[in-house]
């Protein structure tokens, strides 16, 4: 006889973003189920080597993160999501390297690379398996959590 289960979030997707919301549902107590095109392995966000951006830099603020962004976007992007992309994007930082994901350092802070569309250096990286590093930090997280 089947079982069935019953979930207060149905997340679509095992990518960095689908990853983060079921982490983030489940720490708000919530029972979350997680829906996957094969394995919770089978996302682009795994091979995604780049980066993220975050204004960590001296002569850098989610300000000016923000600017650049709307500039890149030739102003087409919502506003409203871009300040809230760009002043949040240091504490999203954080909150991963809680879950576990170790950003490359130098000199006592971030290793920080200027990347398309920036004006200033933000791109933080785990060598060159960012997207790894995040999507396992996740996956760890998520899977811990009994999401």
């Amino acid at each position: 006889m089947p079982t069935t289960s019953s979930f207060d979030v149905l997340v679509v997707g095992s990518g960095a973003s689908g990853l983060a919301a079921a982490v983030s549902a489940a720490n708000a107590g919530a029972r979350v189920a997680l829906a996957t095109k094969g394995s919770i392995q089978a996302c682009n966000s795994a091979k995604a080597q780049g980066g993220i951006q975050a204004a960590f830099g001296d002569d850098d603020s989610p300000e000016q993160h923000a600017a650049d962004v709307m500039k890149s976007s030739h102003d087409t992007a919502d506003p409203a999501l871009v300040e809230a992309l760009t002043g949040d994007a240091p504490a999203a930082i954080h909150w991963l390297e809680e879950l576990g994901v170790e950003f490359t350092r130098e000199n006592g802070g971030y290793r920080l690379a200027r990347c398309g569309g920036a004006s200033r250096k933000r791109l933080l990286q785990v060598g060159d398996r960012t997207g790894h590093a995040i999507t396992k930090a996740l996956r760890d997280a998520f899977q811990a959590g009994d999401g």
